[in-house]
């Protein structure tokens, strides 16, 4: 064949495109092969539910490359609240999806991708029964109700290989695909043989939804595409190329350090619309311990069983907060109701108040203290006639820090008797959770009384979840129903969810331990600011 010249539609396409909040118009597949030329093979994603790139012994490699390509092109062009992607690799445990797995949530083992496709099945009925009641689709619902229902996009290796129990589901799943937001992207390997004829049968089903591109022609590298109409292509074509230039793996690293570098420019650290804490790495990237910044997140709770590293993250949360802030920025109320933490921090300008003791009443005058904060701000707020952190920083241009009130074994402040218990529920729930983050001040408790120590009223109402080792059982009452993900993690990782223990919020965090000598010469360094 002859060497191939590019007339790149795609660029005319997509240039000046930037936080889509719905799914592009076109995806670049590979190229369309025509009297000698290549031109950019443009997909029209309304015309599909997913794709599937059939392997033989040859084209791993590249088609993996196209997956990862695909999977870039969705985080370059769509805003990041209104998608969310997931690998399933089971075979080769995140290997198919090496560019880009520090990027996104990869699934390896067989029971998680089960409860992911389960997740999966859940959601869709849920928002074809409530989101798309009165609307024709979520781009529909996004910009009728103000709400974000993003678009999900499932990326698979080597399918059906370790599906054999979800494989009714997904072929469920692609009925209402389209309307409930779901696209399945993957590598097929026709030589797996699942044994039951009914399983051989759900798939095929599911590649017949689906565009199938199947190699015709291995020296040139051409593929044929199946299931769809040739008006699903920018320039109605059905054959098409994948061009080494595109799946080049130097070229795709350099997408995932670019994308990685972009989304890291974005990130704002401005007091005036929340914190933004480093607390360790999540998929090979930097993970943030977020409140505010757009997200319903103001408080948060933490428990675990001894020894499996909860001191580890609040030191990460109180000296990564020192390294991002200044004591007029962000200041820390730190009460340790076990009597031995946080002695490193007592004297540091970053923190407004300090209590370290086991008395209850001793700790009590740590709560009485948030009391008298919260109504000191009530005040100012009403002298200068505004509602809201951000607007009184803004109208004043003077500091005011927010203030991040950490109380560890928390439970300690309910053994007291029940006047001291209704107290302490008044202030910590009535007062700080559900109105505290109006005037900058936000809480994290923690415990390892994962019994009756972790109480109703502060699950109900703090969603950002923070799960350290435990059983099963207490996994699944401290996160969420049906969400045993803390189940005997290894010391140093935390599950971090977001969204009232929902299994598909988890974030698997490993938070990275410090030692006593460093953390006195972070502080000294810090408190310099």
């Amino acid at each position: 064949m002859k060497n191939l010249k590019e007339k790149d539609f795609y660029t005319a396409q997509v240039q000046g495109v930037k936080d889509l909040h719905t799914i592009p118009d076109y995806l670049k597949i590979g190229n369309i092969v025509k009297d000698g030329f290549a031109y950019p093979a443009l997909f029209q994603m309304r015309q599909m539910v997913g794709a599937a790139f059939e392997l033989n012994e040859t084209n791993t490699e590249e088609a993996n490359f196209s997956l990862e390509s695909i999977v870039l092109q969705i985080m370059n062009r769509m805003d990041p609240k209104y998608f969310r992607i997931t690998l399933f690799d089971p075979r080769k445990l995140g290997n198919s999806f090496k560019n880009i797995r520090r990027i996104g949530k990869v699934i390896v083992d067989s029971a998680d991708m089960k409860r992911e496709v389960d997740q999966l099945f859940n959601d869709s009925i849920r928002i074809m029964n409530e989101n798309l009641a009165t609307h024709k689709d979520i781009d529909d619902y996004n910009a009728a109700t103000g709400e974000i229902q993003p678009y999900r996009f499932v990326f698979i290796s080597e399918f059906p290989y370790g599906l054999r129990d979800c494989i009714d589901k997904i072929n469920t799943l692609m009925n209402t695909a389209k309307e409930s937001g779901l696209f399945f992207f993957f590598t097929y390997d026709p030589s797996i043989d699942l044994g039951l004829s009914s399983s051989k049968m759900l798939v095929n089903e599911i590649l017949s939804q689906v565009a199938v591109f199947r190699e015709i022609n291995q020296p040139e590298d051409i593929y044929q595409v199946e299931n769809v109409p040739r008006e699903a292509f920018y320039n109605k074509q059905h054959y098409l190329k994948l061009d080494r230039y595109d799946i080049d793996e130097s070229i795709l690293q350099n997408e995932v350090s670019n994308v990685q570098n972009r989304t890291q420019k974005k990130l704002s650290f401005n007091i005036a619309e929340g914190i933004r804490i480093p607390i360790g790495k999540s998929a090979g990237a930097s993970f943030f311990l977020t409140i505010g910044h757009e997200i319903d997140n103001y408080h948060g709770i933490i428990g675990g069983q001894p020894g499996k590293g909860k001191t580890t993250l609040l030191n990460n949360i109180i000296v990564n907060g020192m390294s991002k802030y200044k004591p007029r920025e962000l200041q820390f109320v730190l009460v340790d109701c076990a009597g031995v933490a946080f002695q490193e921090f007592k004297d540091s300008p970053y923190v407004l108040n300090f209590c370290c003791s086991s008395n209850v009443e001793t700790c009590l005058d740590s709560v009485k203290f948030m009391e008298n904060l919260l109504q000191e701000r009530e005040q100012l707020f009403k002298e200068n006639k505004v509602t809201e952190l951000r607007d009184y920083l803004s109208k004043t241009g003077k500091p005011l820090p927010r203030v991040l009130c950490i109380i560890d074994e928390f439970h300690v402040l309910f053994t007291g008797n029940a006047r001291s218990s209704a107290y302490v529920e008044s202030i910590l729930v009535e007062r700080v959770i559900r109105i505290g983050r109006k005037f900058g001040i936000h809480l994290i408790v923690s415990t390892q009384s994962l019994g009756g120590g972790v109480r109703r009223s502060f699950l109900d109402n703090i969603p950002l979840r923070m799960a350290l080792g435990m059983t099963a059982d207490q996994s699944a009452g401290f996160l969420g129903f049906n969400n045993e993900a803390a189940a005997n993690i290894e010391r140093g990782y935390v599950i971090y969810n977001n969204d009232n223990g929902a299994p598909r919020a988890n974030k698997l965090v490993k938070v990275p331990y410090l030692s006593l000598d460093e953390i006195e010469k972070k502080v000294q360094l810090y408190n310099k600011k």
